[in-house]
């Protein structure tokens, strides 16, 4: 069995145990409005986005629904499968795909934004190396969101405590240029820190790190983009 599919272990029946998957929806839309803000920035108009490791795909979902043409891919069938029916009620486009994260060939160079939430936590470092050096090769910009220690709600397998600092490190030593970072409480506490304002980068990321946020994200960019505006 794959790593990929190790990881997976035991999300269908954390997902298939909670009886109002809606009023999950619904709650996660709420809470994660900062990342959908940020995604509709990094967008372009009817843009095209891949969705790594997506569970029951809640962003892929609202994504759509606002015009994107969104991408969901997983490992896990059973997963897929409780995401297409969460999907169903709510008459959006996604695009559902079962196939492994750390493979994503046929996928290369197809997508605008390729975007993970709450994935590279379970990973270690080599692993999350990895991800992020695959998903380089999709898309010119890779946006990852995780819960930080602060946040307890649990999961069925390993979270690692990282902060922006180790998730900058894994996506330089993938190849990819960090260029901003998002910390968020809720709809209601957001921050957007554009990295690449900073010479002293170490020291203002460390700054970052002593921010309390139950979630955070960094964007990174491909060495190929000459600029960009968020």
């Amino acid at each position: 069995m794959s790593d990929s599919a190790n990881k997976q272990e035991g999300w269908a029946d954390y997902f298939s145990n909670n009886p109002n998957l809606k009023d999950w929806l619904q709650e996660k839309w709420q809470t994660h409005q900062p990342v959908y803000d940020l995604l509709n920035q990094l967008l372009p108009p009817n843009g095209k986005m891949l969705e790594v490791g997506c569970g029951l795909a809640a962003t892929s979902i609202k994504m759509s629904l606002g015009g994107i043409s969104c991408m969901a891919l997983d490992i896990d069938p059973k997963v897929l499968k409780l995401a297409e029916e969460l999907n169903q009620g709510e008459n959006s486009n996604v695009s559902f795909v079962q196939g492994d994260m750390f493979n994503l060939t046929e996928h290369y160079g197809r997508f605008d934004v390729v975007y993970s939430g709450g994935v590279l936590e379970h990973l270690d470092e080599t692993e999350a190396i990895k991800l992020l050096s695959e998903q380089s090769k999709v898309a010119k910009l890779v946006l990852t969101v995780i819960p930080t220690k602060s946040e307890k709600q649990k999961a069925p397998i390993l979270r690692f405590p990282y902060g922006i600092k180790e998730l900058v490190s894994f996506g330089e030593k993938a190849g990819l240029k960090p260029y901003s970072v998002l910390l968020f409480k809720g709809i209601e506490s957001s921050q957007c820190h554009r990295l690449t304002k900073h010479k002293d980068l170490d020291v203002f990321i460390q700054s970052l790190d002593l921010i309390p946020a139950q979630r955070i994200g960094v964007v990174f960019k491909s060495p190929m983009i000459k600029s960009i505006t968020i």
